[in-house]
């Protein structure tokens, strides 16, 4: 049984949870997650639920799955913790599209488990809605124990002092934009220093070019220095225009020239998702490199609308957003650039063998693999990669230290692999 199998693995010396018990019937049940939620901030670990499994083994294999929900265990969340605390401001964060995202900034306050001290508030209306003004104390909370989130102020504690959020007609000098059609606002130049900083950290991102060792700080100097200013100014770095960086001698400089020489040959759906075209994300890039396979045919497709349209999961806004990007020719100017500098661009790879079939999430350090081959493989072969855990996933691929992650996929009864498992399943 479940629970035998348990005290077996803590005689072996594992650690396990010291709250589990059995439970007889729906009256303990009620009683244990009572007990279990009043008490859930004494534990010496974060809780934010409560796994509940039929303990005979053969009866939770008979009970079977429904869809992909093993029968025989659930998970029973908490309530999210509520929390008052002051807002101090209401600020803006400004995104590499031109986004602009209004956040609060808080007095820092301890939320299950950690401190918070600000909260995106997502939108204008979204503040407009909730009447949130700077001065109110208001109740915040995790959403899934996780995001921040400010759920509302306490009127009746208003003194008359606090200040109504009114969005900015300019943002460091530059036209601010609000589109009745978005939710949004945006500034109006998109060539501000600060936007292209933050491209430029899209650009080597780990689901980009990934090129390792190239962090915000080296991004920043680099750009403060002269040395770069567009993606392609990055390939063409050489060691000895590194040595003014910070630290920077001939072996760190010659490692970071190899890193980015590395980098240079990179999937089409990386590719496309490196370029930050305005709503293409990770899974969105890669639809569009399995659609048109080629670097070649994706550059031309801003002729032909119809084509972009009949993507799955891509619709107007998007065909008119990538429209416009590849019909730039500064933009195709970047594209011939980074091709001229020795940036292969590899075809989408279809494969008739679908052994990777399935949702996966990884978690964890990978030794043989980094995660954009990992997922380049998965992808290659049939599968389909996601971010977060759920019911629906598939399987888990677990490196070296695995996050929440694998704690939720036990949870759910998701099936684990390690990476020699993984490995074992490419085909040869």
């Amino acid at each position: 049984d479940h629970h035998k199998n348990r005290q077996l693995l803590s005689t072996l010396g594992f650690k396990i949870s010291r709250g589990a018990k059995i439970i007889e019937n729906i009256d303990q049940l009620s009683r244990y997650i009572e007990d279990t939620t009043a008490d859930r901030a004494n534990f010496s670990y974060q809780l934010d639920g409560i796994v509940i499994r039929v303990d005979d083994q053969k009866i939770y294999q008979d009970l079977g799955v429904s869809g992909k929900y093993p029968r025989g265990i659930l998970a029973y969340k908490f309530p999210a913790e509520l929390v008052s605390t002051k807002l101090l401001d209401i600020k803006l964060s400004l995104g590499r599209t031109g986004a602009l995202t209004p956040y609060a900034v808080l007095e820092p306050v301890k939320v299950a488990g950690t401190t918070v001290s600000r909260a995106t508030l997502h939108n204008p209306n979204e503040v407009a809605s909730k009447d949130l003004r700077v001065g109110d104390t208001v109740i915040i909370r995790k959403a899934g124990d996780i995001i921040p989130e400010v759920i509302e102020p306490i009127i009746a504690l208003r003194t008359g002092q606090e200040k109504v959020f009114k969005m900015p007609n300019k943002f460091k000098g530059v036209e601010v934009i609000s589109d009745p059609n978005e939710a949004i606002p945006r500034i109006a130049n998109l060539d501000l220093s600060e936007i292209n900083w933050l491209r430029l950290q899209h650009f080597v991102s780990k689901p980009a070019f990934d090129i390792r060792g190239l962090g915000e700080k080296i991004l920043e100097q680099l750009l403060e220095l002269g040395l770069i200013e567009t993606p392609a100014d990055i390939f063409k770095l050489q060691p000895e225009s590194l040595y003014n960086l910070e630290n920077f001698k001939a072996k760190k400089a010659n490692n970071l020239i190899d890193s980015i020489n590395q980098s240079k040959t990179i999937s089409l759906g990386r590719f496309i998702y490196s370029l930050g075209i305005r709503t293409i994300g990770e899974k969105t890039s890669q639809d569009i490199a399995k659609h048109f396979k080629n670097l070649q045919a994706w550059r031309k497709s801003y002729q032909s609308p119809d084509q972009i349209e009949s993507i799955d999961g891509i619709g107007e806004a998007t065909t008119q957003y990538l429209i416009s990007w590849l019909s730039n020719p500064s933009n195709q100017g970047l594209i011939d650039q980074l091709l001229s500098l020795g940036v292969v661009v590899k075809p989408y790879q279809t494969s008739q063998n679908d052994q990777l079939a399935g949702r996966w999430v990884l978690t964890g350090t990978l030794e043989k693999y980094s995660r954009m081959m990992a997922k380049d493989f998965i992808t290659r072969y049939g599968g389909t990669v996601t971010s977060t855990v759920s019911a629906n996933t598939d399987y888990l691929l677990a490196g070296e230290n695995p996050g929440s992650k694998y704690q939720k996929a036990l949870g759910l009864g998701v099936k684990i692999l390690t990476e020699a498992e993984f490995d074992s399943r490419l085909p040869t």
